[in-house]
C-alpha cells in the first residue's frame, strides 16, 4: 500500500480504514479529520470482538479458529500447505471449536484483573472457563469455553475473574456467523 493511501480494514468493515505512515507523522483520515487516539481504537476493537498482536493472542496458545481468525479473512480453507493446515481445515469443516475469543464486561469497577487472569464457572465447584487475553477499561478480550459463555449469556451460570474475582459477562459480537457458539455439543 503506497505511504498515506487509505484501506479498508481487511478483518472487519466495522474497523474502519487504515494506512501505513512514518512513525513521526501526524496521522489524519481519508476526510481530513485528526484521527483517534490508539486507546479509542483498542476500546472499538474490544467491543467488536478482535485481537490484535501477540499479547492477545499467543503464539502456540490454542487455535487460529480459537481467535476467530477464520471470520475475519486471516485463514484460506481453499489454500493448502501451510503449517497447521489439516488440524484447522478438519477443525472447522466438522464444526468443533470448542473455545472462542469473546468481548466481555467485568464486574465492579472493572479494572482489577489482569492480562492472563483465569476466568472460573462460579459454582460448587468453580471450573476453568477461559483466560482473558486483554482489559481495557472494564472491558477486555477473553478466550472462553463456549458452553460456560453461552450459560453465563442466559443467565444460566456466573463466570468470574480468579477466585473470588468480580463477575465476567460475555457477549456475542454481531458479526460472528449464525453458527458460531453451537459449535461444541451439549454434554
Amino acid at each position: 500500500m503506497p505511504e498515506g493511501e487509505w484501506k479498508s480494514d481487511p478483518r472487519l468493515a466495522a474497523l474502519g480504514q487504515r494506512t501505513v505512515l512514518p512513525a513521526q507523522s501526524k496521522p489524519t483520515s481519508p476526510s481530513g479529520e485528526p484521527e483517534t487516539e490508539g486507546i479509542e481504537y483498542k476500546a472499538w476493537r474490544i467491543e467488536h470482538g478482535v485481537a490484535e498482536g501477540d499479547t492477545e493472542m499467543p503464539s502456540g496458545h490454542g487455535i487460529p479458529l480459537e481467535y476467530n481468525l477464520d471470520g475475519l479473512n486471516a485463514i484460506s480453507f481453499t489454500k493448502g500447505c501451510y503449517v497447521g493446515q489439516e488440524l484447522i481445515a478438519r477443525s472447522h469443516f466438522r464444526g468443533v471449536v470448542r473455545k472462542r475469543l469473546m468481548p466481555v464486561q467485568l464486574g465492579g469497577d472493572g479494572e482489577v484483573g489482569k492480562v492472563g487472569d483465569s476466568i472460573l464457572a462460579a459454582g460448587m465447584r468453580k471450573r476453568p472457563a477461559g483466560t482473558l487475553q486483554a482489559l481495557h477499561k472494564g472491558r477486555g478480550l477473553a478466550c472462553l469455553n463456549l458452553q460456560a459463555a453461552s450459560q453465563a449469556a442466559q443467565g444460566q451460570q456466573e463466570l468470574e475473574l480468579g477466585e473470588g474475582g468480580p463477575t465476567v459477562t460475555p457477549w456475542r459480537p454481531t458479526w460472528w456467523p449464525t453458527d458460531w457458539g453451537e459449535e461444541q455439543p451439549a454434554s
